[in-house]
């Protein structure tokens, strides 16, 4: 029997955002880019917001329609210290102590029988892209659950990750980025980052209330 959980019902949109996001925080390759131009970004990212149990505005899902010198973008915000310091996607670098971060971390993905060598990015433990591709396994094991009880703890690892890392690095992230005047795309990006986890973990202490 499949668990009756009420949240189970989005857990393979959420699952399916958290990868999105991956994506549009992932240096931008010929797929990102062609999804942008179709307009087939927009619509996906549309339809899985539409699919949370909650609520995140969608008012600037318009500027993932944005296609021209996304690569050279990434760089300048990310990586290359071009006119002052660059925006880091790694969490350490945001929040506690990077070492500390990172070997945590690396203790979540190893208990669930995972490693950095299984993200498609192959980056450090505390790559945001690597974070967010975790959180969509857990996502979709608790959609493909077959007991109550494995649902729960697949939940109960999101809620911890969420808690302890990403929610503690997602406004910095943001604050950074913004002085900096992005393109449209990657302010939506990491916007839309910061709603959907304060909201999913929002979620999950309504739940434990």
């Amino acid at each position: 029997m499949r668990p009756a959980l009420p949240h189970r019902r989005a857990a393979g949109k959420r699952s399916e955002l958290y990868g999105c996001l991956a994506e549009l925080l992932s240096y931008p390759g010929p797929t990102l880019q062609c999804a942008c131009a179709n307009g087939g970004l927009q619509a996906r990212l549309g339809e899985l917001v539409r699919g949370l149990p909650y609520t995140i505005s969608t008012g600037a899902l318009a500027g993932c329609n944005q296609t021209t010198l996304l690569e050279s973008e990434y760089l300048r915000l990310f990586e290359l210290p071009v006119d002052g310091s660059t925006c880091p996607l790694y969490g350490g670098l945001h929040a506690g102590d990077r070492n500390q971060v990172m070997q945590e971390l690396v203790r979540f993905y190893r208990h669930f029988g995972l490693s950095t060598a299984n993200a498609s990015t192959r980056d450090l433990p505390d790559s945001i892209p690597t974070v967010l591709e975790f959180l969509q396994y857990l996502a979709s094991r608790e959609a493909d659950a077959q007991h109550d009880e494995e649902a729960r703890s697949f939940r109960a690892a999101q809620r911890d990750l969420l808690e302890r890392h990403l929610n503690q690095w997602t406004e910095s992230i943001v604050n950074q980025l913004i002085p900096r005047k992005p393109l449209a795309f990657y302010e939506t990006a990491v916007s839309l980052l910061r709603d959907f986890a304060a909201a999913e973990l929002a979620e999950f202490h309504a739940e434990s209330r």
